[in-house]
Formats: C-alpha cells, structure tokens, sequence
C-alpha cells in the first residue's frame, strides 16, 4: 500500500520513538523511508561572544549526535533483512 514514506524528524526525544516505530512500519511494509529535517532561519543577535559561541557549539554537538544517531539505525535497518 504505502511505497515511500516521507518522515519529518526534530531531533527531539519524540522524533527519535517516530524513527523507530517508522522503521518498522517501513519493514512491515516493505516502503522506502525517508527522513527530513527542516530548520528554520533566523536572524541571530549576538549578545556576548562567550555566549554565541557556547550555543553555537552546543548547537553543533546536538545536530551532530542526531545525525549519527539516524545514520546508525538506517544502516541497521539496511543490513537486517
């Protein structure tokens, strides 16, 4: 029924049950899945450079562990059959 599944992620502890539960379903299926993420732009206002950069880079560290993570689980999902 269902070919391509089209899965808007967040990178949020409840996006990481979605991946999840959308693999499986996905398996079950027998459907592509494909995993979107969108952010939004932003002006930013820097207030002090310390600051700017601890959230740049707490920024980054998060984006990073999310990405692995996804990277992870689609590679697991690809090599189970």
């Amino acid at each position: 029924m269902f070919k391509h599944i089209l899965l808007p992620v967040d990178g949020s502890e409840l996006s990481h049950k979605a991946v999840s539960a959308a693999i499986q379903f996905a398996r079950t299926a027998a459907a592509r899945l494909t995993p979107y993420m969108c952010v939004e732009t932003y002006r930013s206002v820097r207030l002090a450079h310390s600051c700017s950069s601890r959230n740049k880079a707490d920024f980054l560290f998060r984006r990073g562990r999310f990405h692995s993570g996804l990277t992870n689980r689609a590679s697991a999902f690809l090599s189970t059959d």
